[in-house]
């Protein structure tokens, strides 16, 4: 948590106007922990990097509150155990497609609420280990998600702005083998149904949160942007648990490029 509170990140964000659509890229430093039953009982933590790129844009003939996002996100991490004595390689990518309603509200305020269909993919990776030396992480689900916004407008040059988007699982399904069983007694048996291996998730075993707070000071054709983004999950099935914690501080810059093919 010490190395957390005096890590920065370094954003370039560069936004895109194409008509009525958002472009938006990030690079993150932070502080990653995970569990991972399959390859260990003991908690890994280190610092990760990640790249992330965000697309949002209204559907055409849509009402013009309803707006689509597409979000992929990947990231490395080195971590090490408590003891110091062995290390952890994390790869992931995950890839979100969401539906959002946005609310006008009274004083500039507006929300949106809605529904992302998630992807996310991961190794985890530790050279120590005889046995099992990596594990897959693989999982499909819905999600709801929730984000409030803020603009305050002093003059045409100049305005604020802030938003605070947090997501949750709802159900969908993750790979998890029986409790010691290898991967190569996974791949020994993969003649036959891998359905065994495929757990259904909702409440009863994965909960979690994920939440990102910016703070935008926005001017003629750039803004700069300081925050934080945070993701907390657990979940559990066939004898195995895992957990993932990865908090980031933001500081970024964004571009503001004038629309070359508006609508």
């Amino acid at each position: 948590m010490k190395r957390s509170l005096i890590i920065f990140i370094m954003c370039m964000t560069v936004f895109t106007t194409m008509g009525q659509c958002v472009n938006r890229w990030k690079i993150g430093v932070g502080e990653l922990v995970t569990t991972d039953q399959v390859l260990s009982d003991q908690k890994y933590k280190g610092v990760s990097i990640s790249l992330s790129a965000l697309h949002i844009g209204n559907y055409k003939k849509a009402d013009k509150h309803i707006f689509w996002s597409f979000t992929d996100k990947f990231r490395y991490s080195s971590m090490l155990n408590a003891s110091k004595t062995a290390r952890l390689h994390y790869v992931s990518l995950g890839l979100d497609f969401g539906t959002h309603y946005l609310f006008d509200l009274p004083k500039g305020f507006k929300l949106s609420v809605g529904g992302l269909a998630d992807v996310y993919g991961a190794v985890r990776y530790v050279p120590r280990n005889v046995n099992n030396i990596a594990s897959a992480d693989v999982q499909l689900g819905l999600r709801a998600i929730v984000t409030a916004h803020y603009l305050y407008r002093f003059h045409e040059g100049f305005a604020i702005g802030c938003h605070y988007g947090v997501s949750s699982p709802l159900i969908g399904c993750f790979f998890s083998p029986e409790y010691g069983e290898s991967y190569y007694e996974i791949w020994k048996n993969m003649s036959g149904s891998l359905a065994r291996d495929v757990r259904f998730s909702s409440f009863h075993n994965r909960q979690g949160v994920r939440g990102e707070l910016d703070l935008d000071f926005v001017f003629n054709h750039g803004v700069l942007t300081v925050g934080f983004s945070h993701e907390n999950e657990w979940w559990h099935a066939a004898g195995n648990a895992f957990s993932i914690a990865d908090i980031k501080g933001t500081l970024g810059f964004a571009l503001r490029l004038v629309s070359i093919r508006p609508y």
